[in-house]
């Protein structure tokens, strides 16, 4: 999972009331001009061609979240996940690399994005 560097991907998917369905994970390069072993940012050109790919499924599936990991940390959103977060409603995936890799899965408040709601993952 690219460490030490954080890893990052955009999910995509759909929603239904509460129920989050993620179809796929775009991996994108972080690109991120602090220290990529804390920090982590989503290529705008792969969020660019994702959002288009996906206008041409005439809405079937949106980006619903992001994934990243956190190399050597916990699988809880970190003080600066909270404060980068500005979408309601959108999954945060947090993976630990390792021998066994740890993943847990949050949404974030519809009306205060930078509260997080740890939420079960269930894999069809």
């Amino acid at each position: 999972m690219y460490a030490p560097e954080e890893a990052c991907a955009l999910l995509t998917g759909y929603a239904y009331e509460e129920c989050f369905t993620v179809t796929a994970a775009v991996m994108s390069p972080n690109v991120s001009d602090r220290d990529r072993t804390k920090f982590f940012e989503i290529d705008p050109a792969v969020h660019i061609k994702a959002q288009k790919k996906l206008r041409n499924d005439q809405g079937k599936t949106e980006i619903i979240g992001v994934w990243h990991s956190h190399p050597g940390g916990k699988t809880e959103p970190s003080v600066t996940d909270k404060a980068s977060s500005t979408q309601g409603n959108f999954v945060w995936m947090i993976s630990v690399p390792g021998p066994s890799v740890q993943t847990q899965a949050y949404v974030t408040e519809r009306k205060d994005p930078t509260k997080f709601c740890q939420v079960d993952i269930l894999i069809d």
